[in-house]
């Protein structure tokens, strides 16, 4: 482990990461399976940064083969890879949870147009496509081969105003665009009905989204 976040730390790695990897005053080992840090100053968000996935602890010895032959922890193992093709991974018997994974083999297959993969979806040849535009979704739920699962995210579209330059530079111009613009019908449209208007990146559906009263405000 501390290996990888001395690679990590490494400005020769170029990790977007190692900001807050440089934080690391010490690292110690106390026991086989801890791992204490010191930091040079307190960071709340410390926890955030090992649970990102740039984090993901690798063999000491095979950083240099990280790109042709990945190796971790993981419920799956790296069996190959064909470029623009596919990705085939294999489960791996020395997961840490018990009788996982369920599923001994996953391939991804990489396809960049997403009408042929719902058509790959349709016929059988794929059992799922993940991040649909919206567009595919409405065609999708109709069909008698395929199922859509929607879920809510914080994923979000922005039309700033650069409040440098004129006439955004008044407050007043700003005010009245935020009035005026019919917001839902935007999203309605742009979306195909798979969006809300939303006055931060809060998602609205959030406990503690900020409401658009208070916005006002």
């Amino acid at each position: 482990m501390l290996a990888t976040y001395k690679r990590v730390a490494d400005p020769a790695t170029g990790s977007v990461i190692r900001a807050g990897v440089g934080l690391i005053d010490k690292a110690e080992a106390p026991d086989k399976y801890t791992v204490r840090f010191t930091l040079t100053i307190p960071y709340a968000s410390w926890p955030a940064i090992t649970a990102s996935w740039q984090a993901s602890i690798v063999p000491r010895n095979g950083v240099e083969t990280l790109s042709t032959k990945p190796n971790g922890t993981g419920p799956y193992k790296f069996v190959s890879y064909e470029p623009n093709g596919s990705l085939v991974l294999s489960r791996n018997p020395d997961y840490f949870e018990p009788d996982l994974p369920k599923i001994d083999k996953v391939e991804f297959r990489i396809i960049p147009d997403f009408s042929t993969a719902v058509a790959g979806l349709e016929r059988g040849e794929l059992d799922l496509v993940w991040g649909l535009p919206p567009e595919h979704v409405n065609k999708l739920k109709d069909s008698p081969s395929a199922h859509v699962s929607e879920v809510q995210t914080g994923t979000w579209e922005m039309f700033g105003m650069n409040s440098r330059l004129a006439p955004f530079d008044e407050p007043k111009v700003r005010q009245a665009l935020f009035k005026l613009v019919d917001r839902a019908a935007i999203a309605d449209i742009a979306l195909f009905g798979h969006g809300a208007p939303t006055v931060s990146p809060i998602p609205p559906y959030h406990p503690f989204v900020l409401q658009q009263g208070g916005a006002d405000r």
